[in-house]
């Protein structure tokens, strides 16, 4: 029995790991952090979508603002 187990959990597992996944690429539409020193991150959080438009709260380096695109 344990055996069995073992052996239909790899089965599994193989199907699992052999389906194709699709992803967009991503890429950048806007750098909202305009400072110089590329140690700094916005660090986009609190995404929504409404309207056809993507709100989030990110960091300007100054402060937590609210974009939309």
């Amino acid at each position: 029995m344990n055996k069995l187990f073992n052996t239909l959990l790899f089965l599994f597992a193989l199907l699992l790991l052999s389906q194709k996944c699709n992803a967009e690429t991503i890429k950048l539409i806007s750098n909202i952090n305009t400072e110089m020193n590329p140690k700094y991150d916005s660090n986009p959080i609190n995404r929504v979508g409404y309207n056809n438009k993507l709100y989030f709260s990110a960091d300007d380096f100054l402060c937590t603002l609210v974009f939309h695109f």
